[in-house]
This record gives structure tokens, C-alpha cells and sequence, in this order.
């Protein structure tokens, strides 16, 4: 029975650890540059981008980020947005912690 018990909390810290790979392990979101630009956001869905307002850099914006990016892209306004350049899943995206 113990010999049992052990077999299924091993499985289960497999299951775990596995999950836990593929929802957001793969970001590393303590890690990255520290920017601060003015632009616009955008979404469609759950995807979402942000472009500077010069139109020259588009940043596709991480799902993680604190600001509401429904509300700024509702807006269309222009806001200034600090925040991290992260890699995540192989590519470089906008975590977004403040937009005013």
C-alpha cells in the first residue's frame, strides 16, 4: 500500500511539474529590460500589441501584465507605459506593470 501511495505522489509531481512548463515557466518574467515608452495599445481577443507613437516599434504585449488592456485599447488614447522587455515562449514581448 505504501509502495502505492508513493507511485501516485510521484505521478502527481510529475503532472505538476509538466503543467507547470508549459503555463508560464517558459516566461521569464524576473529577468529583462526595463522600458518606459509612449504609444497605444491594441487588442483583438486576448492578443494584444502595443505601438509607440512614433509607429515605429510594435511590442506584442504579454498576457501577464498588470495593466487593464482591454480598458487602454478601448480608450484609443495615447499613454506612456513602463514596464519589461521579457522573453517568452522563444520571443520578445511588452510585460506591462503601469500605463497612465
Amino acid at each position: 500500500m505504501k509502495k502505492l501511495a508513493l507511485a501516485l505522489a510521484l505521478t502527481f509531481a510529475a503532472f505538476n511539474l509538466a503543467a507547470h512548463d508549459e503555463h508560464g515557466k517558459t516566461c521569464d518574467i524576473q529577468k529583462g529590460k526595463a522600458i518606459s515608452v509612449s504609444g497605444s495599445v491594441s487588442c483583438k481577443g486576448d492578443d494584444c500589441s502595443f505601438v509607440t507613437a512614433d509607429a515605429k516599434t510594435t511590442y506584442t504585449v504579454c498576457e501577464m501584465s498588470k495593466a487593464d488592456l482591454p480598458k487602454l485599447s478601448a480608450s484609443g488614447k495615447t499613454v506612456t507605459a513602463k514596464g519589461h522587455l521579457i522573453k517568452c515562449e522563444g520571443k520578445e514581448k511588452f510585460l506591462i506593470d503601469s500605463a497612465e
